[in-house]
């Protein structure tokens, strides 16, 4: 007997168990008694539970069975299964019809649309059912002109993608910059390596900004290598000239996703998953951090004993360290020439003016060995922005000083082609 998906025989076969004693010749008890004794009954069903019946649901059953087998006894799909039964026929045909027209427009623009020309009447469902409906027709219809096939993919060894990306975490204490500590959002970011799912690191801010993006890349290179690529969404602090110059630095290709394309990045939105459900939620109801520090400490102790030691659905069942440590040779590392530890600082261009000076931030500087006219660049942590690193096609020139006008005032001064001696 083949089986049809629709009707799916497990359900036909848990009933079967409820009727199948009452199909015996039994004189002694009318069939009406053994109904009533099924239905006082508990039954296993195929969901692991256990459900009792009414006399009419199991005597329908029964009667089902008689006429048609083991088939009827299957659950029927409805007949207007893909159709509402909520909206009105003439509504429905008008959403179809705006989504078909304008397959590209978010939902909340179809409305809009449809109330502004008087299609969409005052007494319609809510705006929730619409959505949901439009939602479930959308599926429907063919892929859009230029959509591009999506494929699942992994990178071939260890270190040749990176993704990465921002999730909201909760709301914890927080010192305010020039402030007392108030209760706010904090942000997780992680850098995830595609090919073997472990986390090369990740931390919880309370700020979502460029300099907490490059902490992590920064810890997570020195832990785990260099990536080749780096894999990210279209975010502001993700898309800005640092981070390209920063990858550059490095040799790393920065990728974007297409805009509104989280799907792209699966891997690491499935990690961010894994982190509420097995990590957070526990936390946060047997033992809720008192402020980040605690909140991080909690975290890379679960990243590295728990996640990273876990077997992995998407490895075949092996662990991401496992997977990491049996492609380690290919990894990366940070190069030990001193080039490392500049690499990671933002950098402005300033050109140096006739007296050796450079303005940034609202300050002058002095750079030491640059001939005035010719640009440089100013290389500096974030956490640290007076402290400016001066670099001329790629030269290290040292540190760029804070201008004292009252010291130069006592400095004898250069110059910068000297006469020849001239004979006695």
């Amino acid at each position: 007997m083949a089986e049809n998906p629709q009707l799916p025989l497990t359900e036909a076969l848990a009933r079967f168990t409820v009727i199948g004693p009452l199909l015996a010749r039994d004189p002694e008890h009318p069939l009406q008694e053994r109904l009533a004794a099924a239905a006082a009954n508990q039954w296993p069903w195929p969901d692991g539970t256990y459900r009792q019946f009414g006399v009419s649901t199991i005597e329908a059953w029964y009667y089902a069975y008689r006429h048609g087998g083991l088939e009827a006894l299957a659950r029927q799909p409805r007949a207007d299964r893909g159709q509402s039964r909520v909206l009105p026929p003439a509504l429905a045909t008008a959403l179809a019809g705006e989504l078909t027209a304008h397959p590209r427009l978010k939902v909340r623009h179809l409305l809009r649309g449809l109330r502004t020309r008087g299609e969409l009447p005052a007494a319609s469902p809510s705006d929730s059912t619409l959505y949901r409906y439009l939602a479930q027709l959308r599926r429907t219809l063919p892929p859009l002109p230029g959509s591009r096939e999506r494929l699942a993919f992994e990178a071939p060894y260890p270190g040749a993608l990176w993704q990465g990306d921002l999730m909201y975490g909760p709301h914890l204490p927080l010192r305010q910059d020039h402030g007392p500590k108030r209760r706010s959002q904090t942000y997780l970011l992680a850098l995830l390596d595609d090919h073997t799912r472990l986390c090369a690191h990740g931390a919880f801010y309370g700020r979502q900004d460029l300099a907490a993006l490059l902490d992590v890349f920064e810890a997570a290179c020195r832990k785990r290598g260099v990536p080749e690529r780096l894999y990210v969404d279209n975010g502001l602090i993700f898309s800005g000239r640092q981070l390209r110059t920063v990858c550059a630095r490095l040799g790393t290709v920065l990728s974007h996703t297409r805009v509104r394309d989280a799907a792209a990045k699966g891997k690491i939105e499935r990690f961010f998953q894994t982190v509420r459900s097995s990590f957070l939620e526990p936390l946060l109801e047997l033992t809720p951090p008192a402020n980040l520090e605690a909140l991080n400490r909690a975290f890379l102790q679960w990243v590295e004993s728990d996640y990273h030691r876990r077997p992995h659905g998407g490895l075949d069942g092996a662990t991401p360290l496992d997977r990491w440590l049996a492609g380690a040779s290919h990894v990366r590392p940070l190069p030990d020439d001193g080039r490392a530890e500049h690499a990671f600082l933002l950098s402005v261009e300033r050109l140096v003016r006739q007296d050796h000076t450079v303005s940034f931030a609202g300050r002058w500087y002095e750079v030491p060995d640059a001939r005035p006219g010719t640009r440089v660049e100013l290389r500096y942590h974030l956490a640290e922005p007076q402290r400016l690193h001066a670099y001329a096609a790629g030269v290290r020139l040292g540190v760029a000083r804070p201008l004292n006008r009252e010291a130069n005032y006592h400095l004898p001064r250069r110059t910068a082609n000297p006469p020849p001696p001239t004979e006695a």
